[in-house]
């Protein structure tokens, strides 16, 4: 049985170590470290199954410039599951319990950068609905944002701003979160 329950202080190096296995590397564990240790852990949610962390997913605080500060806007990001947990839906679980989770604390909307198919499943949109635009190169396609209160999201144009950690992140894992473009049909010479 899988149990979800909010990040506590005793979690910290287990769910270090999972975020590194669960990513092959250390640049997600990092970031939630990190955004831990600057006080920009909005939210922390872990997986555990037989008392093992087998998944993560962490919010972060984001803004909008100009600066709207009755806004609540938060990052999510890092989203991890164990390679060998994968494909059982706790990945998913934990995404709809932290936005729930966000919805209860009066969170307006949620930002994610990534695969516009696969973030859509969760109600995830295009930031360029609301007329937003991303701060960081990444192309427009992959800024996505939630609404969480109705009516809560300006529809003004404006530039997403995230916590400095997740800056930093995204930018040196621009290519693995984009996928390359198809390079179309191959042409063989005769």
């Amino acid at each position: 049985m899988i149990i979800i329950r909010p990040e506590q202080p005793r979690d910290e190096e287990v769910l270090f170590q999972m975020y590194r296995r669960a990513g092959g590397r250390l640049h997600e564990a990092r970031l939630l470290d990190t955004l831990r240790e600057n006080r920009r852990l909005f939210l922390s949610l872990a997986a555990w199954q037989e008392n093992q962390a087998v998944g993560g997913v962490a919010f972060s605080p984001a803004s909008l410039i100009p600066p709207m500060p009755e806004l609540i806007l938060v990052a999510l990001a890092p989203l991890a599951v164990l390679p060998a947990q994968r494909r059982q839906g706790i990945g998913s679980t934990l995404v709809r319990l932290g936005l729930q989770r966000c919805r209860e604390r009066q969170v307006d909307g949620v930002v994610v950068v990534g695969d516009p198919d696969w973030w859509g499943k969760f109600g995830f949109v295009a930031a360029a609905a609301y007329n937003w635009r991303g701060e960081l190169s990444i192309p427009a396609p992959f800024w996505l944002v939630q609404e969480l209160q109705p009516d809560a999201l300006p529809k003004t144009p404006s530039t997403i701003v995230l916590a400095p950690e997740l800056q930093e992140f995204l930018a040196a894992r621009q290519e693995v979160l984009i996928p390359p473009a198809d390079p179309g049909p191959v042409r063989r010479e005769p």
